[in-house]
């Protein structure tokens, strides 16, 4: 028989509220509707009665191992319905006191597509290699690294933005101003680690200019004396420059991390926000007491908003760290200029002579030109960036 699936719409937004162990507490009507159970069939009953057979197990080991650790999680979930019919859903789940929430929403994004083709393989390698759910969820893991992402966290975060966006696209929704600030800040931090690459393997190609130029140097006696001065100061120069460049990418690499935590942070507070304002509409919530679930969506809500405005001026402190950087690697280029052009002067009184000297100059020179791009992108990156933190934190009070 062909699975049928259990259709719903875009604008409907769902909630369940479970105990510790995973025993249903409550939920709103679209819960109950869509999972096409009663209210008797729901209230204080496992919610792995809506699981589907189809879903993998290590997807539900992560869910609960990261619930259990005490931080938030998004997943895309395979549900089954009274009825036999699935339905999908991308699913967020929050930790509470003495439970768990979760707030779903229908996918619709291209990596949904992606993400069901990883299940159905996952779930073939579970069923012929007898995966139990760790190594099933080290397979989940190793997915996401292979598309990409260096954690699940930045995987669950991409997802959960691509999702909301591809949900107010269907409805015909302007995109919210903070997820579009937040879009920016994190695709410069990504444009800013490759341009640090960049200029590690610009410095990969021309490393032996300055030492050739040493020995040239050496070869012409005393003539060579003041080129071999103008060698090693490029050298240490350089040497400076790159030293500088890791410290710029380890900076980075904590902006990234920040901006991915309020990416999540701002995400799911639109997120919750948006099912406040659905739940205080419904009417039929049957014996869901509608103030207590209110009180625990709101709860939820300002607390993910101070997370988020926490997270914020994390990644904007670490941005001001990251504009000084980026002003000493401006100022470390000019000293490289500047003992470039002493090496001109000096190698025109030997340029006639010896025009290897000529060629290993032009050569830094064109080091020089590929640096002094990369710095300048980067300097008005970092300054973009920054910008953009301290106008979202504005927002987020």
């Amino acid at each position: 028989m062909k699975a049928i699936e259990r259709q719903f719409e875009f604008e409907e937004l769902f909630f369940s509220r479970t105990t510790l162990s995973g025993v249903i507490q409550s939920g709103n009507s679209v819960f109950r509707k869509i999972s096409a159970f009663d209210w008797s069939d729901l209230i204080n009953k496992p919610h792995s009665l809506i699981r589907h057979p189809d879903m993998p197990r290590g997807v539900f080991f992560l869910f609960w191992e990261t619930l259990k650790s005490g931080k938030p999680i998004g997943a895309y979930v395979k549900n089954r319905a009274k009825t036999g019919e699935y339905y999908w859903v991308y699913a967020l789940a929050f930790p509470l006191e003495k439970g768990y929430l979760s707030v779903r929403l229908k996918p619709s994004s291209q990596i949904f597509n992606e993400v069901k083709r990883v299940y159905k393989d996952l779930l073939t390698q579970e069923k012929e290699k007898k995966l139990n759910p760790k190594d099933s969820m080290l397979f989940i893991l190793d997915q996401v690294s292979k598309l990409g992402f260096n954690t699940y966290e930045d995987f669950m975060t991409t997802c959960l933005v691509a999702e909301l966006t591809s949900r107010n696209q269907k409805l015909m929704i302007s995109e919210n101003p903070l997820m579009e600030k937040m879009g920016t800040l994190a695709s410069a931090a990504t444009r800013v680690n490759e341009l640090s690459s960049k200029v590690n393997t610009i410095f990969g190609q021309y490393t032996k200019v300055p030492l050739n130029m040493e020995i040239l140097a050496a070869h012409l006696g005393s003539d060579g004396a003041s080129l071999s001065v103008v060698a090693n100061r490029y050298e240490k120069m350089a040497t400076e420059i790159k030293n500088k460049i890791s410290e710029f990418i380890t900076l980075n690499s904590q902006v990234m991390g920040g901006v991915n935590v309020s990416q999540f942070q701002v995400a799911s507070s639109i997120l919750q926000q948006e099912m406040i304002h659905y739940f205080e509409k419904e009417s039929d919530v049957g014996p869901v007491d509608l103030e207590l679930e209110m009180s625990f969506l709101r709860n939820l809500y300002n607390s993910g908003l101070s997370k988020a405005t926490s997270a914020v001026k994390t990644a904007e402190s670490i941005l001001g760290q990251f504009q000084s950087s980026c002003e000493e690697l401006k100022q470390l280029s000019l000293g490289l200029e500047i003992v470039r052009l002493t090496g001109k002067i000096e190698a025109s009184k030997i340029n006639q002579r010896i025009p290897e000297v000529s060629h290993l100059l032009e050569e830094l020179s064109n080091f020089k030109s590929s640096l002094s791009l990369k710095i300048d992108e980067l300097d008005k990156l970092s300054n973009m960036m920054r910008d953009h933190a301290f106008e979202i934190s504005t927002r987020l009070k």
